[in-house]
């Protein structure tokens, strides 16, 4: 029902998704195997392109699945810790209407791997469950299936299940480490195909590239290009949307806490910022989250608190806080953490059930639910129809056959959406201070750019006016001398002047 109004939302990691989909239903696989964006969802779309559907149905479809996977799952955890009926309901209701947010918010990966993880969660605080053998096969599976829908569930899938064995059978014995390394065994063993095709393609043994840039970039505040690299960025392939494809090969020097002194100062300035940021996700989830997550850390370290906790629920609380951690030291977002949305409703309702008036609490819990609604609330409306004049413009830009490459002095996330609908591709502007600046009469921006264009052979220039924040060359750019004799203006579509590249 919603697909008409958020078809033409394409966000930024999804146009490298999407591309990649379409690359392995082409049968391109060498291009196709990514280490910065995890593949289990592009295959899945793959696979419903070569059944002829479009990408963008197939993505929100294929998403859709997952989220359907969450809901159950969640659903089924509720039941696991025995939350009465009504509370139950409405925790699913919740959680129902914020994936009508999620699907469209971040079309691939991260609610697969929610859905993944909440369930090796769910069976592992199963009574009995690792008395089998086959459960322990079952359990690599799935926690290879979390990797390959998102590569940070590799390390947190293996602490997981360290921490749930310890807390169910105590420090390790025989049994426990038996255990530990048949799950874990199998787990990389059914990953092992897509980590020899990751090694093939980058020459190193990794689950994945996305970890050690987005720390890199984090770290130093922005990314190291490669030394050829000056102003634009090039795309990875000829028919790439852009460079973020696969940013490995754009990239160039990567700094690493130990890299020096300044990189571990950096590194402890750094984490003051995400745990803001963390902050700001939980707020964004629920107002009331921060409270149950601050309940659940009081639990872990008041030891007599702890002892009286319940098996199921010590389970519930270390899977809840330790899933954070890995992303302490990179940009944090609120995706990061829906996995934590339903363990946080189940503690949410311990924390109110033990510390609200009777008579009020079913009032309070409901006002603890509904703030789960108030963020998608908020993002839905303010992406409906987004991406649709791109789209629009895209297709009006086809109809005139204007076919090539292109760079613009828009913002990326709009020109990623553009090239990706009219299938050309952009020459993204690697350059923040440059972004930022209008010292045009200087003429230092329009040469370097000019000088751009000529180097990589780009066919059209894009100028919107008009966009607070878009324009980093200002609008007095095309009285530049050099401009004009290098370009000259074929037409205006809607608020794009199109200039094409003289010869």
């Amino acid at each position: 029902m919603l697909f008409p109004f958020y078809k033409y939302y394409v966000d930024p990691d999804g146009t490298s998704y999407l591309t990649i989909a379409k690359r392995y239903a082409s049968g391109d696989f060498k291009a196709a195997v990514n280490g910065y964006w995890s593949p289990w969802s592009c295959w899945l779309v793959a696979g419903f392109i070569k059944l002829g559907w479009g990408a963008e149905p197939a993505s929100i479809l294929v998403n859709t699945v997952g989220g359907l996977g969450f809901l159950v799952i969640s659903r089924h955890l509720f039941r696991r810790f025995s939350l009465p009926q009504w509370y139950a309901d409405t925790a699913t209701y919740a959680i129902a209407f914020f994936l009508c947010f999620a699907i469209y918010w971040q079309t691939f990966d991260d609610l697969w791997e929610c859905f993944f993880l909440l369930l090796s969660l769910y069976l592992y605080i199963k009574p009995g469950f690792f008395e089998s053998k086959f459960n322990w096969v079952l359990a690599g599976i799935i926690g290879a299936l979390a990797f390959l829908s998102k590569a940070y569930a590799f390390p947190y899938f293996v602490i997981l299940t360290l921490c749930s064995l310890v807390l169910i059978y105590g420090l390790p014995g025989k049994k426990t480490v038996l255990c530990a390394v048949s799950i874990l065994g199998v787990m990389v063993v059914v990953s092992l195909p897509w980590l020899i095709a990751l090694h093939n393609k980058y020459g190193i043994w990794t689950t994945s590239t996305s970890g050690s840039l987005n720390l890199s970039w984090y770290l130093v505040g922005h990314p190291h290009w490669k030394n050829e690299i000056k102003l634009l960025l090039p795309p990875v392939y000829p028919d790439s949307p852009y460079y973020w494809e696969d940013p490995w090969f754009a990239n160039g020097d990567t700094s690493f806490l130990w890299s020096s002194w300044k990189m571990f100062g950096l590194g402890c300035m750094r984490l003051v910022l995400t745990c803001y940021k963390f902050l700001v996700s939980q707020l964004q989830i629920a107002v009331f989250f921060p409270v149950v997550f601050i309940f659940g850390l009081y639990a872990l370290i008041n030891s007599k608190l702890w002892k009286t906790i319940e098996l199921n629920y010590k389970l519930l609380i270390m899977a809840f806080l330790l899933f954070p951690a890995g992303y302490l030291l990179i940009n944090f977002e609120s995706r990061y953490i829906w996995f934590m949305l339903p363990p946080a409703m189940i503690l949410g309702f311990k924390v109110l059930e033990q510390y609200t008036k009777w008579r009020s609490n079913r009032v309070v819990m409901y006002l603890f639910l509904m703030s789960f609604l108030v963020y998608p609330a908020w993002q839905m409306a303010k992406l409906f129809n987004e991406g649709k004049h791109e789209y629009e413009l895209a297709q009006k830009i086809t109809a005139l056959h204007i076919n090539g490459s292109f760079t613009s002095n828009r913002r990326p996330v709009f020109m990623a959406r553009l090239a990706w609908f009219t299938g050309n591709t952009y020459y993204y502007n690697a350059q923040p201070d440059l972004l930022k600046s209008r010292l045009v009469n200087a003429g230092g921006n329009v040469d370097s750019l000019v000088g751009e264009i000529k180097r990589y052979h780009i066919r059209y220039f894009l100028y919107f006016k008009g966009r607070e924040g878009d324009d980093y060359l200002g609008q007095d750019f095309k009285n530049n001398q050099l401009f004009i004799s290098s370009m000259k203006q074929l037409m205006t579509v809607d608020d794009a002047e199109i200039f094409e590249v003289r010869e």
